[in-house]
């Protein structure tokens, strides 16, 4: 009988007492750790200067400058960077082929997310396309460092990215002279599933539970 009182008092206190957490679940697009890419454009006006892969479609187009031109897009050492000299600004694209069904249906919300790794004295704009559609923009602060950009997606955009394969570009330009390193692009959502963590209150009450346990059997040896 002390032994079932032991047991029911346990289970109550693990159930009252654990506290729930949902899995986070992320699925990257690109982590810039492989296929690296370099291309650079010295002239203004003659189009955009492009370089395509397995993973990815780089280009780069030099909107203004003079000689000697320094504008540079490449994937490097496990980023994205841009660098663009004094008086010198550019516009890049990135340009990723998405499968059909990619994300879960049943699952929301889902955000997209990425890392700005570190931009310099200028402010720079970011905008996200799915087949042509916007999905978002951003405007980068100069001087940012190790931050992590989101934004939730909506149900129809949900929907758009999950009904066929298609393209999603990211294009970037900012003021004259502008440098950003970009990182760590996908989509992050909880799975719905949960774990329960006992709290240190139900572990404390446990070890007791079990220490009478163990008294009470000696007792009777």
């Amino acid at each position: 009988m002390k032994k079932k009182l032991v047991l029911t008092t346990l289970s109550s206190a693990l159930l009252f007492s654990a506290q729930a957490f949902a899995t986070p679940v992320y699925i990257a697009i690109d982590d810039f750790n492989s296929d690296d890419q370099f291309v650079s454009d010295t002239t203004v006006g003659d189009g955009l200067q492009s370089n395509t892969n397995a993973k990815r479609t780089l280009t780069n187009e030099l909107l203004s400058g003079s000689g000697p031109i320094q504008s540079v897009a490449q994937v490097s050492f496990g980023i994205l960077d841009i660098s663009n000299g004094s008086g010198e600004d550019s516009e890049v694209t990135v340009a990723w082929n998405l499968e059909a069904g990619l994300l879960p249906a049943t699952v929301f919300p889902i955000s997209f997310l990425f890392e700005v790794v570190q931009s310099d004295g200028n402010q720079t704009s970011l905008d996200f396309f799915f087949n042509n559609d916007p999905l978002a923009s951003f405007s980068i602060a100069p001087n940012t460092n190790n931050q992590i950009v989101a934004f939730g997606l909506t149900s129809s955009q949900l929907a758009q990215i999950n009904v066929g394969a298609g393209s999603l570009l990211l294009k970037i330009n900012g003021d004259t002279g502008w440098d950003l390193s970009v990182d760590a692009i996908g989509f992050s959502y909880d799975d719905g599933l949960t774990t329960s963590i006992p709290e240190p209150t139900a572990l404390g009450l446990l070890a007791l539970g079990l220490a009478s346990l163990g008294f009470h059997k000696k007792k009777q040896a």
